[in-house]
């Protein structure tokens, strides 16, 4: 019997029994499940690339991706944490927490590929993406624990998005606006 179908189970359980009340309804604890199944299967998913990989090419979804950019471990673990509080507690949530890990993500990329080539172990080099290449196995695995890793920070996105619904965001006045002009004026220096 696999997780998801115990969880599955636990939770049709659960809604029978009717002393078990929540806040909210019930199709958000339902959803709410349903996406940390998807984050346990997509971290399965990372662990089992990682497993699976070669030496090197485990450095490559290491160190050429951005997942092991200190500034996105402490967006994503502060967004985590501040959600899990917010969950927890039913307080509303900063208006001024990321609301697109995925969007940091790419932030960071772009700081870090300026900056940190330095830091990249040796014996991990750029490779022409041939034919051959993409067709191997080590490719296949690689994109998987790539595609893991996205749909992770995905889930923890709409985990965040439904905590917003559920409890609430605290404003903070011309955030918003400055946020915009801040952003757009970072894609023009980019560019």
């Amino acid at each position: 019997m696999t997780l998801w179908s115990i969880l599955y189970a636990q939770k049709r359980r659960l809604r029978n029994i009717g002393s078990i009340r929540g806040r909210w309804p019930g199709e958000h604890y339902e959803r709410l499940i349903e996406i940390q199944n998807s984050m346990l299967s997509n971290l399965i998913q990372l662990a089992s690339s990682l497993s699976h990989l070669p030496p090197l090419w485990r450095k490559r979804l290491l160190y050429k991706t951005i997942f092991l950019d200190p500034n996105l471990i402490s967006d994503v673990m502060a967004v985590f944490d501040i959600i899990s509080m917010s969950l927890r507690t039913g307080q509303p949530i900063h208006e001024v927490l990321p609301p697109r890990l995925m969007d940091r993500a790419f932030y960071h990329s772009e700081r870090s590929s300026r900056t940190q080539t330095v830091n990249i172990p040796s014996g991990i080099v750029d490779e022409s993406i041939t034919s051959e290449l993409v067709r191997s196995l080590e490719y296949s695995i690689f994109a998987a624990g790539v595609s893991a890793a996205i749909h992770i920070l995905r889930s923890l996105d709409e985990i965040h998005l439904i905590t917003k619904d559920l409890c609430g965001a605290i404003p903070l006045r011309g955030y918003s606006r400055w946020r915009e002009q801040h952003e757009s004026s970072q894609l023009r220096h980019l560019v």
